[in-house]
Order: C-alpha cells, then structure tokens, then sequence
C-alpha cells in the first residue's frame, strides 16, 4: 500500500481484559537503499468503534491533506478534509490530525500526540497485558463522556450517513475521486469495498473493513492477533 520495501513499525492500543479500542492506529513504513533506512510514508487506521467500521490509507509523513471518508462522530458532519502530519518514531514522537471544515474552517477540530518511549522489562504477554491494563477501557470511558457532555451542551447531532443513504462510501469515493482512490491490491478478502476497483497506482488510495467489535478479544482473541 504505501510501496516502500523496508521495516514497517505499528503504533496502537492493546486489549486489556479482552477489549481492545483503538481509534487511531499509526504504521510507519520505511526504505531501504544501500543498507540505510529512510522513513518515507504513514498509514493510519481509523476505527468508529460503535459502528464497527475502519477506514485505512497512505499520506506523506511530513504534511498531508486527505478527504475525510470515514463517519467518525455524531457531532461532526463528513464534509472537509483531515490534516495529517506525524514524526519519525524514536525517543519521543508526534502526532497532528485537524479537520479543515468547508464551513467553519481549518481549526474546527484539533487532535494532537505527544509520546515518550519507555522501556519494561519483557515483551512477554503477561507484561504487556499488565503495561496497557484498562487503557483502552480508560480511553473509551472518556470519549463517551466528552460526547455527552457535548449532548448536554445542545451540540448538533448529526445521523450516520448509511440511515439516509447506503452507498454513503460509494458518495464518498465520487466526490473525491479526483484526490483519493480504493487501493486493489491491500486487504484481501477481508476489505469491505462495495464499489468499482481501480487499478491505477496513486499516493492516495485508502481501503474500508469491517472493524471487529471491541470485546470480541474476550471471545476468540486467537483471530485478532497482529
């Protein structure tokens, strides 16, 4: 997908207690030309937890612009573009997404990451379990109460696309196709991809799953592993 031949690093959120939620999960993919390794794309992966849906796709690490093709609020509508910058991952790292809104401009929503690396004492699962204990419980907890308090505050609550419309992503795809395409060639039978394929190579390609519902790791985590 992002067509570098070399390591592919993943940054995400474990499950815990056999939930797993993860908004945003980072892959930095790197080159390698003579024996030196080069940090050169950026894959995000976004899930709508509540709505079982995720949305993946390539951008340039340093500054990107990619239209916004995923429902992921009730509160915010799915027009405008999602402005995407990322550091190279070393001792510390950063991560910069806004929505830059047709209507009420390019700091309507702002989420930023700032990140230290730290080191335990094995990567053991049993330590990996007890590292990220109730992180991802911790991290749902407060999205849903943000959303509520937003509720509280009469913020306009805005539908999933699908309810009025069921070819929402093939809209989606129509009015960006000039920016964004399907990728062929990633995800395999798993990709949940109702429209036509294109072949063509691009920079900006992108891919929509069906994203497993978060307590499933409790039920059958051997077909979640990664």
């Amino acid at each position: 997908m992002a067509k570098t031949n070399g390591p592919v690093f993943l940054l995400t959120t474990l499950p815990s207690l056999g939930y797993r939620s993860t908004p945003v999960s980072y892959y930095y993919c790197y080159d390698i030309d003579d024996s030196k390794k080069s940090f050169k794309k950026c894959i995000i992966e976004g899930t709508n937890t509540p709505w079982a849906e995720s949305v993946t796709f390539v951008f340039e690490p340093s500054s990107d612009s990619v239209p916004k093709c995923e429902y992921i609020s009730p509160f915010s509508d799915m027009l405008g573009h999602w402005r995407l910058k990322v550091s190279e991952p070393g001792d510390d790292l950063y991560a910069y997404i806004s929505v830059e809104h047709p209507k009420f401009g390019n700091n309507y929503f702002i989420a930023t990451l700032k990140a230290k690396k730290v080191q335990i004492s094995s990567t053991t699962p049993d330590d990996l379990e007890a590292f990220f204990w109730l992180q991802p419980h911790k991290g749902s907890l407060i999205s849903y109460w943000n959303g509520v308090k937003l509720w509280w505050k009469s913020a306009h609550f805005h539908e999933h696309p699908r309810k009025e419309n069921s070819m929402y992503r093939e809209k989606a795809l129509e009015r960006n196709q000039n920016e964004i395409k399907l990728c062929p060639a990633f995800g395999g039978n798993s990709a949940v991809n109702d429209v036509v394929h294109s072949e063509e190579t691009t920079d900006r390609c992108f891919i929509w799953k069906d994203a497993p519902w978060p307590w499933s790791y409790l039920i059958a985590p051997k077909n979640h592993q990664r």
